[in-house]
């Protein structure tokens, strides 16, 4: 429960919750080896810096997910509508563009590409993936670039209706 009340809290704008929700199902999971829930808390605490502009903390927790989510992992969904290992690497390269990072974000983010591309009818990973490489280029200037990429993950949120990360695209695309 403390897992998803963290980004309900984030959602509502409620960040210090957010962040001990948060906090508190990291250390359940780690405490009961519950790998599942380990994985989402800590991918939710890493999305929740992210909106802070607390971009070293995010890639800490993103950067330990895809650490994590390796060979049978990056195909797991925890249940989750996506992969959590492509949502991970995706946000990785976001908070590595948003320091400057470009090389190692690059790299992240290809990977997150080539793990949704090579995933059957998940057009909600797949905008992830496109959206973490846009706003790469993005960050990095490459405006060519950012436009085709984001433009890509603009056409899966339409075709796909993926409200979600619609905002998100087209925010990056204006």
């Amino acid at each position: 429960v403390s897992a998803y009340l963290s980004p309900y809290f984030h959602n509502t704008g409620d960040k210090d919750c957010a962040i001990e929700t948060g906090q508190r199902a990291l250390a359940i999971a780690m405490a009961s080896k519950d790998f599942a829930l380990e994985v989402m808390a800590t991918f939710f605490l890493g999305v929740l810096y992210i909106s802070l502009g607390d971009y070293r903390q995010a890639v800490h927790y993103h950067r330990k997910n895809v650490e994590t989510l390796t060979g049978e992992w990056l195909h797991e969904r925890f249940g989750e509508a996506g992969l959590p290992s492509v949502f991970s690497h995706a946000f990785l390269s976001w908070g590595l563009a948003e320091l400057g990072e470009f090389a190692e974000g690059m790299v992240r983010g290809e990977e997150a590409v080539r793990i949704a591309e090579t995933t059957v009818d998940q057009p909600f990973t797949l905008s992830h993936a496109y959206l973490g490489v846009g706003l790469l280029h993005l960050r990095k200037g490459d405006l060519p670039q950012a436009i085709a990429v984001l433009e890509r993950s603009l056409g899966v949120c339409q075709a796909g209706d993926i409200q979600f990360v619609l905002p998100w695209v087209a925010s990056f695309l204006g």
